[in-house]
């Protein structure tokens, strides 16, 4: 996979710079620059207060909170709010659903929703409740067609050691079935590790989301990166890693086969709205797209109807039928009709075998 250069000033403030972040944590101790050196010192003393179960010196106001929370979410998913301007958005372990909620109220987004499975022990605001699911990720997603899947401490802690606590590649599957063809899904916080780190977890962790990663993109269902955002400092050991951003789309020749199939479907749709009968009648609308669906997964169709409680059958039907249907159903069929029409003297047509099964359902008068 490809990674991107690293991209910063040596006068900005390292911080503030991820690339400057994953070149340093690449590098052994004694290489470190010293800007990176003091963040690390920084990051090591709030940890060990952390351990100790210093209290904070002030609580956050619910305002506050909200606002931090945004900010997280912004930061990690390495997203502008410019990015998700008006766009359709799933958040994939929403938990009280701050995010949701800041993209609606600041007026970035109305379509803004969360599913969380764990739904019924959280206050959802009562304006709000529409913009939440109750559900988990392995399952169907809730929403199509959405621009955005995003997730923050959630789908990346679904591998934790060796242990897979849920299916993985089930839920970016249905993430990428639920994406629009340039749509996107982004999980934080993925790791990286210095060679060094003895966060064993994490080591193996990261083995199996990478070989599921490579997994997919050969088999051109995904492609993806991976980009870097911040430092943490965490354990008795004070180890270090990054959190980065995995970032996935919808690989270039599956964006492809979508692009072909909606494309065939609105040609088919066209040719189904034209067609009539031998009485001018068009094909019922309740059926047209069971019709297109058929025909567009290569099921031609000779006959149909969405139902009729007043005439022939009160249930939706389509017959299927093969192309180039062959005259003689095996050989020497005409032949074997014309000796037995001519013996008894018949006509051909009186002892061809009926083909309408429809006519024989209709004189049945079924009731409901």
């Amino acid at each position: 996979m490809p990674e991107r250069e690293p991209n910063f000033e040596p006068e900005s403030t390292p911080e503030l710079d991820p690339y400057f972040l994953q070149q340093q944590i690449r590098l052994p101790k004694e290489q470190w620059d010293e800007r990176f050196r003091q963040l690390i010192d920084k990051e090591t003393i709030e940890n060990q207060k952390a351990i100790r179960g210093e209290p904070e010196v002030h609580s956050e106001s619910p305002e506050t909170y909200l606002r931090s929370t945004f900010e997280r979410y912004i930061k990690g998913l390495d997203v502008t709010e410019d990015d998700v301007k008006d766009k359709r958005i799933l958040d994939l372990g929403s938990g009280d659903g701050e995010f949701v909620e800041s993209l609606i109220k600041k007026g970035i987004t109305k379509e803004a929703y969360g599913l969380d499975a764990n739904l019924d022990n959280i206050a959802i605001k009562p304006e709000l409740k529409e913009h939440f699911f109750k559900g988990t990720f392995e399952d169907t997603l809730p929403l199509q067609n959405l621009d955005y899947i995003v997730s923050v401490g959630a789908v990346s802690n679904a591998v934790w050691n060796s242990e897979k606590l849920q299916d993985i590649e089930g839920i970016i599957k249905n993430a990428i079935a639920s994406l629009k063809k340039d749509g996107q899904m982004r999980i934080y916080p993925m790791r990286e590790l210095p060679e060094d780190s003895t966060l064993e977890e994490f080591k193996e962790s990261n083995e199996i989301w990478n070989g599921l990663l490579e997994k997919l993109q050969q088999e051109h269902v995904i492609e993806y990166h991976i980009e870097p955002r911040d430092i943490r400092v965490t354990g008795n050991n004070n180890d270090i890693f990054l959190q980065c951003v995995l970032i996935i789309k919808k690989h270039p020749e599956a964006r492809l086969v979508q692009l072909e199939k909606e494309q065939q479907w609105e040609k088919v749709s066209k040719e189904v709205n034209e067609v009539t009968d031998g009485l001018g009648l068009e094909i019922d609308e309740g059926i047209k797209e069971t019709v297109v669906a058929c025909m567009v997964n290569g099921l031609n169709t000779s006959q149909s109807c969405e139902g009729h409680t007043d005439r022939a059958l009160p249930v939706p039907w389509v017959e299927i039928e093969a192309l180039n249907e062959p005259k003689e159903h095996y050989v020497g069929q005409n032949e074997i009709y014309e000796k037995v029409a001519k013996k008894y003297n018949l006509s051909a047509e009186a002892i061809t075998p009926p083909t309408e099964h429809v006519d024989i359902f209709e004189e049945a008068n079924f009731d409901l």
